[in-house]
């Protein structure tokens, strides 16, 4: 009967001892080790963020060692598209082409500057479906307006001179100056012998007056970057020129 007694409190002290170590492996232990893992996995993640931290350290690095290089580069396509309208250096940049090339310029004329709004991205079409209700389109994201980042300046210069010398001028003022200038539309009248007035010089027979319409390109800068125009783009084509024959094709045939 003793033995019996003695046997029952044995077993049930070991049972005793098997709940305190369960309770202890998930009060004390399998915390520690879910911890652990976390705190091995943040730890990977981390040495993953550091690699690429230091790719692209590497990369700013050898992009500065070139930094004076990209500061020319762009102090060159600002002078094409720069921050600013600047009409009166352009002004003088063409009175310059105008008198290396003998025109008188009659008149020259800027309008106000104008925004050009970039397109905006098609939006994808969903395949309509039954479920869908007026409630859901109404909830629909409306897009927000494309910002205005570039500006056009119209401009109108009006020259006379000699046909040749008009030509000369029409090629330089596309290609010959610091600022880029798209030429849209031409418009062009023969002129007939006659004294100097109302802002034209003396004109004799086959001399040219020439309207040129045309656009300056404005890039203002902004908080989110630097305005740079891209080195890749190539400039517009300059608008094609009559047969260099050396007759004016305005002049009526004879």
């Amino acid at each position: 009967m003793t033995k019996n007694k003695a046997g029952g409190w044995i077993a049930g002290t070991a049972f005793a001892c098997i709940l305190v170590l369960a309770a202890a492996w998930f009060v004390l232990v399998s915390p520690t080790l879910a911890t652990a893992a976390e705190t091995r996995a943040a730890a990977e993640s981390q040495l993953d963020q550091n690699a690429i931290a230091k790719i692209k350290l590497a990369k700013l690095k050898e992009q500065f060692e070139n930094i004076d290089a990209l500061r020319s580069e762009l102090a060159a396509l600002q002078l094409q598209v720069p921050p600013t309208a600047e009409l009166s250096t352009y002004k003088r940049q063409v009175d310059a082409v105008a008198a290396a090339h003998s025109v008188t310029i009659v008149s020259f004329q800027a309008a106000t500057a104008v925004g050009v709004t970039p397109p905006a991205a098609p939006e994808p079409v969903a395949e309509s479906t039954d479920a869908a209700t007026e409630g859901e389109a109404a909830d629909a994201v409306v897009p927000a307006p494309p910002v205005v980042t570039t500006f056009t300046v119209p401009v109108t210069i009006n020259v006379v001179g000699s046909y040749e010398n008009v030509l000369a001028f029409l090629q330089d003022v596309q290609t010959g100056t610091q600022r880029l200038m798209l030429v849209e539309q031409l418009a062009g009248a023969a002129q007939t012998p006659s004294d100097a007035s109302g802002g034209k010089p003396q004109l004799n027979e086959g001399d040219l007056e020439l309207i040129v319409t045309g656009s300056l390109y404005v890039l203002p800068p902004t908080d989110a970057a630097v305005p740079v125009a891209d080195p890749a783009a190539e400039p517009p084509a300059p608008t094609p020129l009559p047969p260099a024959n050396g007759r004016n094709p305005l002049l009526p045939l004879g």
